[in-house]
């Protein structure tokens, strides 16, 4: 079993302003409590890229890059519900969930 290294981690999430909000709060951290930072950079809907595409290396923090868990079960998915699955994914989160609300209260009616 790998062992994990000793330090702060950061799983950034949302937008691309709200990751560089992220990354500098833990920067701090990292500086006043002299530890390593390790960011999780998703490349997801909300932003299509990775960290090393859009900005230059920094030496001080290591950037740890992840598949997208939605792509991860997608690939288990029959491919007629993968096209299914990755239209209702690109909508936006706010509408997407109230969708699946109102998915669910329409399911819930059957089951009275």
């Amino acid at each position: 079993m790998k062992k994990i290294e000793s330090g702060i981690y950061l799983k950034t999430e949302g937008g691309l302003c709200n990751r560089m909000r992220s990354i500098d709060s833990a920067y701090i951290l990292k500086e006043l409590f002299k530890k390593k930072l390790f960011v999780i950079w998703e490349n997801n809907h909300e932003v299509g890229a990775n960290f090393e595409e859009i900005f230059e290396p920094l030496p001080e923090i290591k950037m740890l890059s992840t598949e997208p868990l939605f792509l991860k079960k997608l690939n288990k998915l029959p491919r007629i519900l993968k096209n299914i699955y990755s239209a209702f994914y690109s909508i936006s989160p706010d509408i997407r969930n109230d969708a699946v609300k109102e998915f669910c209260n329409y399911l819930g009616q059957f089951a009275k």
